[in-house]
């Protein structure tokens, strides 16, 4: 379990990196409120969300008019 190696790698460690990793964790509970629904329990992107929102002309690739003048 988590909570476990945490406290199997911070015994070994002296107080005042012990008290810096707390006070890191501390900031990690008010930032997150922990509570279940907002700490993030995985950045891994899922890909395929926003399927079919997003729509491209198919002359997408085409020289813009505009910059006739520069080709």
């Amino acid at each position: 379990m988590v909570r476990d190696r945490i406290y199997e790698e911070a015994k070994d460690l002296p107080d005042s990196i012990v008290n810096e990793a707390l006070n890191y964790l501390l900031y990690l509970k008010e930032r997150y409120r922990v509570s279940s629904s907002t700490i993030p329990t995985s950045s891994v992107r899922k890909a395929g969300l926003h399927k079919g929102e997003i729509i491209m002309s198919d002359d997408f690739d085409e020289p813009l008019d505009d910059f006739k003048e520069y080709m």
